[in-house]
């Protein structure tokens, strides 16, 4: 990795106080770990995570490599004036103290090290100063939990960044799998001009393969319009969500594609698979019931048919035996 120590995180530890050595968050949150295949749903996630952990966008902010070295490297040179201040601080109060204490270790054959009094800076600088040290100490932490979330694999790939650098790792994380190069984005075309809901998917589950393949396209310059982000939206469902598509198009969501309210159409879509499976499940109950009857003995003949049915039998032997008894008519 670059020249930049493991130190350089704060604490000798890759992310920072509160982090494990491994760079991640604190046992009791963890950053989210990033899998093969899904990085589209875990880059949200982990822009929360690590907001919520007060990265304040340093990730994202623009940074060349240079101007983070620099600021590193600022940073690291103020560090140590100010420890070696300290250091003066700590051995007496005012220089004649320090002056002393050197004289006396330089008498036994030893130098102090101690450096003299540096000019007290300006409020201006002790700003700027505060500043440049809390956007590296952010940027340290943020780099961090991002290394933290990375299979091991990609850390290898990632040897030749600077640590610390959170806006450059967070960069090749989407160069690497959200390319605009020409190959990819017609892989992109593709999966937009023939998008399709998978069978047993949510409704929710396909929105976001399309927002995902247009949050992509719009990336690499490949805008779609409204009326082609609702079309495939809408045209390319199964069939089950025929009734409610039409209900949509007949009623006035859907008007100005343009400014079509997408959280109020999945509601509405939502609620049809609510009623959907309210219907799947009431229909299985009653076929359950249904079977269960019919094995069960007590959904038999009636036991009065049965001895109505028994009572007829000799009731047709008796009239059988009488009609044979009869006299037959002489011819």
């Amino acid at each position: 990795m670059s020249s930049h120590s493991a130190t350089a995180f704060g604490g000798g530890r890759a992310g920072g106080a509160d982090s494990t050595n491994d760079g991640a968050a604190a046992p009791s949150e963890r950053a989210p770990p990033l899998r093969a295949g899904g990085y589209a749903a875990w880059k949200p996630s982990m822009n929360v995570y690590l907001q919520r952990h007060a990265a304040a966008d340093v990730h994202t902010e623009p940074q060349t490599q240079e101007e983070w070295l620099r600021d590193s490297s600022n940073v690291a040179a103020w560090n140590k004036q100010t420890l070696a201040a300290a250091r003066i601080a700590a051995l007496g109060v005012g220089t004649g103290a320090a002056s002393d204490s050197g004289s006396a270790q330089g008498g036994a054959g030893g130098s102090s090290g101690v450096q003299p009094k540096e000019e007290a800076l300006s409020t201006e600088a002790k700003a700027g100063r505060a500043l440049v040290s809390a956007y590296v100490e952010r940027s340290r932490q943020a780099f961090g939990r991002i290394y933290s979330a990375m299979p091991e694999d990609l850390r290898l790939q990632v040897a030749h960044l600077p640590q610390g650098w959170a806006f450059g790792l967070w960069q090749w994380l989407e160069r690497k799998f959200q390319s605009t190069e020409a190959d990819h984005v017609g892989l992109l075309l593709r999966r937009w001009i023939h998008p399709s809901m998978n069978e047993g998917e949510s409704f929710d589950a396909y929105r976001a393969r399309v927002n995902e393949v247009a949050a992509l396209l719009k990336h690499a310059k490949e805008e779609h319009s409204p009326a082609m982000y609702a079309y495939v939206l809408l045209q390319r469902l199964q069939s089950r969500y025929d009734p409610v598509v039409l209900a949509l198009q007949s009623g006035s969501l859907l008007k100005n594609p343009a400014a079509v309210d997408w959280d109020a159409v999945t509601a509405l879509i939502n609620t049809h698979e609510r009623k959907e499976h309210q219907m799947a499940n009431d229909a299985g109950i009653a076929s359950a019931k249904a079977m269960a009857a019919a094995r069960s003995p007590e959904w038999s003949a009636p036991k009065g048919a049965a001895h109505k049915q028994e009572d007829r039998q000799p009731h047709r032997q008796d009239h059988g035996m009488a009609a044979a008894s009869r006299p037959r008519a002489s011819v």
